[in-house]
């Protein structure tokens, strides 16, 4: 069985659940796969991701502008004619294009629903509607993203089936104690208008030992460069590092930030990858009340929920967090241990993979 997939990153700077479900499924097939994905030359490649599967660089200069993206897809779909795969695999509707373009149907294709078509606007939400026979299985990450966009886009008659974004597998001897930890609470994610950084900016928040891990987005660059580089007192600015790196960093830290702002139905109806990837860390998350987020937090005691978006409510949950831990040491100790049995009981990916694989009987 041959198996290709179309990533919209590159591997090993985001979406890691995209590695993991390729591994999966090569591993579960006993085959190689390949991972198509677009390559600026500004990121260092990441070496041995798995060695299930080979990485297929496809330079673009600037992949995520509207004649990159073309330029990709039309390499990507060229790629797949010639490898002619029995399983593809379509990351996002940034990917969806090339599937159009793909001269031969593999027998069966995989859509993975990462981000919702509204992203890209109304030309790719029309072009979702469109994919009728061309996708076997949709993959959603987040329930009320299944309900809403499955209506929205049509995809009611296809099957599809539920994927949290947790990668990780249960390693309680990665956890760091809490005596050992440093202290300080870390946020990790695109640095952006809807993902709260204007937060930081905020003299009550200047005193809160914090940590900011991200690459700043294209369009608000100047911006933030020039803010970010204006911190002071406790909260810093540390740059963007690979995956691997943060996995090593994050441990240390007492709580990990979660919040986008609900301005658009994929913002409220988020499944952020560093929450899970948190979870599993043993770092339990400040989260705002995101459907999915507040649901497993409350499900499990593993962090703390934001009362709203606003920035009262993330300063009061943030000194709530510091008085755990600095105060009520066995509360935040308790936060912890949950975290370890939300990885174990659900939240690994081994779980998520049982729940796939009811649709795969026919392949």
């Amino acid at each position: 069985m041959k198996l290709v997939c179309i990533s919209d990153v590159q591997l090993g700077y985001g979406s890691p659940q995209i590695a993991k479900l390729v591994d999966s499924l090569c591993r579960n097939y006993d085959t190689k796969g390949i991972v198509i994905n677009p390559f600026d030359g500004k990121k260092k490649k990441i070496e041995n991701i798995s060695n299930q599967f080979a990485i297929k660089d496809v330079e673009v200069k600037e992949p995520y502008q509207p004649h990159g993206r073309t330029e990709y897809n039309n390499k990507a779909a060229n790629l797949v004619d010639e490898i002619k795969p029995d399983v593809l695999i379509i990351c996002t509707t940034y990917s969806l294009p090339a599937l159009f373009q793909v001269k031969t149907r593999p027998k069966f294709v995989i859509y993975y629903y990462l981000e919702t078509a509204m992203v890209y606007g109304n030309k790719d939400t029309e072009m979702n509607k469109k994919i009728g026979s061309l996708v076997d299985l949709v993959i959603f990450t987040e329930e009320n993203r299944a309900v809403r966009f499955g209506e929205v886009c049509g995809f009611q008659k296809i099957p599809f089936c539920i994927l949290y974004n947790c990668v990780n597998e249960p390693n309680e001897d990665s956890i760091v104690p809490a005596e050992k930890r440093n202290g300080k609470i870390i946020y990790q994610g695109t640095i952006r208008n809807d993902s709260c950084v204007d937060y930081y900016f905020d003299s009550r928040v200047q005193s809160i030992p914090i940590d900011i891990y991200g690459n700043i987005d294209q369009k608000e660059k100047e911006f933030y460069e020039k803010n970010l580089a204006l911190l002071h007192e406790d909260v810093h600015y540390k740059g963007y590092i690979s995956s691997q790196e943060l996995v090593t960093l994050r441990k240390n830290y007492i709580y990990s930030i979660v919040i986008w702002k609900p301005v658009t139905e994929n913002n409220l109806y988020a499944s952020p990858n560093k929450f899970f990837e948190s979870i599993a860390s043993g770092v339990p998350p400040i989260t705002a009340p995101h459907p999915q987020c507040k649901a497993i937090v409350n499900r499990y005691s593993c962090g703390i929920i934001m009362r709203d978006w606003d920035l009262d409510s993330f300063l009061e949950s943030i000194r709530l967090g510091q008085y755990y831990y600095h105060e009520d040491r066995n509360e935040y100790e308790k936060m912890v241990q949950n975290c370890m049995k939300a990885v174990k009981e659900e939240l690994n990916w081994e779980h998520q993979m049982k729940k796939l694989k009811v649709h795969l009987k026919s392949l």
